[in-house]
């Protein structure tokens, strides 16, 4: 028997267990035991002081089991029927506990569910099987016609981008797709929800530098004696050549250390670690050689401290420096548009010019995939890979196209000229009766006997192709173009 006083001062007994290390008390409330239907010992509180009441829910615990075993009961559809039961908010909350666990970035996070409770509270949601396709489009809608005032008005315009919409829906979209993986609902409502297309609407396109514009921006930032967002201009240099030629985002060159850099290697190579990167995963990336002696002199300068990152893009308090503002003044200053019809010349705008390289390059499509470190191939050739309105004059200007057909020349039987109708690829017509025919079979690829030039040609992306390869930007058609 144990003896103690109490913290309001009175004396205390109650028996030991076996061991003697604890105490016996009763508890304020019954325990029932019992197995499950996986014959296993179940020990469950019923939170009741009422003997009746526990014995009611032990029966009740039994019943469940035998109708489970006798296939009566299907567990996983009472789980859905438990969960539609519950409030919305306590889902929410267990999502915003999985992404977590999953490690995802506290930003990521943070915007996911601001979404999804937004969306709640827009649909005046209160459990997850009140949406409905027909609710989830009108959420869409309001999002598309929604006016926003102040500063979330966007360069002018009066409400989101189609972006920002799709990211909505891809927020509420893996809520509830997780739903339906952990039991939780038994189907998607919102499965057939389709994004808004952005190409025709795109409200910070970024644009590749040319090698011009960067050498300017570069020697610009080099000779600024003053500071923008903290940071000195060779140090601005430095970073902007670091991102240019290796395609580091702002997030992941804040994180960069000292031990990051193997300068020294056979192969020069900066690691950037999984918690900073945006795929989540560890991994290695070549140095270009005036990356690493610029590098050299820089860390020659600044000295880095061990274990703090080398390059200055996080304020005092922890926040990521506005790295737009340091291209403006810097742009401002080179001469170099900042804004114009193709873009912007932002901060992100580097690793834009560092995939574009890759792609005039011509090195192959999955090389520049890996470097530029995407799960698609497609986000590398159609969002980052640019191609300027000059490079595609200088496509069109390469066509091969015999000038004397313009002017009508007699060949065999027939004279056949170029009237505007006819691609330049079928102007070498033979023995036929008139121009119309011509036409008309230069169309068939079953009669034409004209075909495309044999010589590769170079898509818009900058990767060379052979005739009848589809491109993410054309067909090239063979025979005829």
């Amino acid at each position: 028997m144990a003896e103690w006083v109490g913290k309001d001062g009175r004396k205390h007994k109650a028996p030991l267990t076996e061991d003697g290390q604890r105490i016996k008390t009763e508890s304020k409330s019954y325990y029932i035991k019992f197995r499950d239907e996986n014959d296993l010992w179940q020990v469950e509180n019923t939170d009741t002081p009422e003997i009746d009441v526990a014995r009611q829910i032990l029966r009740a615990r039994e019943k469940r089991v035998s109708e489970i075993k006798s296939g009566i009961l299907d567990p996983a559809v009472e789980r859905v029927e438990r969960s539609a039961r519950q409030p919305i908010v306590e889902h929410v909350s267990d999502y915003e506990a999985y992404l977590g666990d999953a490690n995802r970035s506290d930003y990521h996070i943070e915007v996911t569910i601001r979404h999804i409770r937004e969306a709640i509270e827009f649909l005046n949601l209160t459990k997850v099987n009140e949406m409905t396709p027909e609710r989830a489009m009108s959420f869409v809608g309001w999002l598309q016609n929604e006016p926003l005032e102040g500063k979330r008005r966007f360069h002018g315009h009066a409400n989101r981008s189609p972006r920002t919409v799709n990211s909505y829906i891809v927020s509420l979209k893996s809520f509830y797709r997780w739903l339906v993986t952990t039991g939780r609902m038994g189907s998607n409502p919102i499965v057939n929800l389709q994004k808004l297309p952005e190409s025709n609407d795109r409200r910070h396109e970024r644009r590749a530098m040319t090698s011009e514009e960067f050498a300017r921006l570069f020697k610009a930032a080099c000779n600024d004696t003053g500071k923008v967002q903290g940071i000195d201009g060779p140090t601005r240099a430095t970073i902007y050549l670091t991102a240019a030629l290796t395609g580091l985002r702002r997030k992941e060159l804040a994180s960069l250390t000292r031990t990051d850099f193997r300068l020294d290697n056979l192969t020069p190579t900066v690691r950037i670690q999984g918690a900073y990167s945006k795929n989540k995963k560890t991994d290695e990336i070549p140095l270009h050689p005036v990356v690493v002696d610029r590098l050299r002199a820089y860390f020659d300068r600044t000295r880095p401290e061990e274990g703090q990152p080398v390059f200055p893009l996080r304020s005092p308090g922890g926040h990521l420096r506005a790295t737009s503002k340091m291209m403006k003044h810097d742009c401002e200053a080179a001469g170099v548009e900042y804004e114009g019809h193709e873009g912007f010349a932002d901060f992100h705008a580097n690793r834009v010019l560092f995939i574009t390289s890759l792609c005039r390059s011509q090195i192959g499509l999955a090389t520049a995939q890996k470097l530029a470190r995407h799960s698609d191939p497609k986000l590398t050739s159609n969002v980052y890979a640019k191609v300027s309105t000059e490079e595609r004059a200088e496509a069109i200007n390469a066509i091969d196209f015999d000038k004397g057909h313009q002017e009508g020349t007699t060949r065999g039987t027939t004279e056949t000229a170029f009237d505007g109708k006819m691609g330049p690829f079928v102007a070498r017509v033979k023995n036929l009766k008139n121009a119309e025919e011509a036409e008309n079979d230069s169309c068939n690829p079953l009669k034409s006997n004209v075909l495309a030039q044999k010589k590769p040609l170079a898509d818009t992306n900058g990767f060379r192709v052979d005739e009848g390869i589809r491109t993410p930007d054309f067909w090239n058609h063979n025979p005829v173009l």
